[in-house]
């Protein structure tokens, strides 16, 4: 199985979410600063291909205070107690 370059960005920033949580975007945005500074094209993209894929996770993600209240849900919350 071949993995190409978009996938692996895929497989590290999912890591990454793990890894730093709300810090994982500013950990590669970083890691594209110190790369370009030093002339790394190929290192750059390949961040890029991560923060791209960070921010699409952060899309998909659901913050907590938008989940319905599981008082307008009675029989789930009766089948809990």
């Amino acid at each position: 199985m071949w993995v190409i370059e978009r996938d692996a960005a895929a497989i590290y920033a999912k890591a990454a979410t793990k890894w730093y949580g709300p810090r994982a975007r500013s950990v590669a945005l970083a890691a594209i600063q110190k790369l370009s500074r030093k002339g790394d094209v190929k290192g750059v993209k390949t961040w890029r291909l991560v923060c791209e894929e960070l921010h699409s996770l952060e899309q998909l993600s659901v913050p907590h205070d938008a989940l319905p209240s599981p008082s307008i849900y009675p029989d789930v919350a009766r089948a809990k107690t």
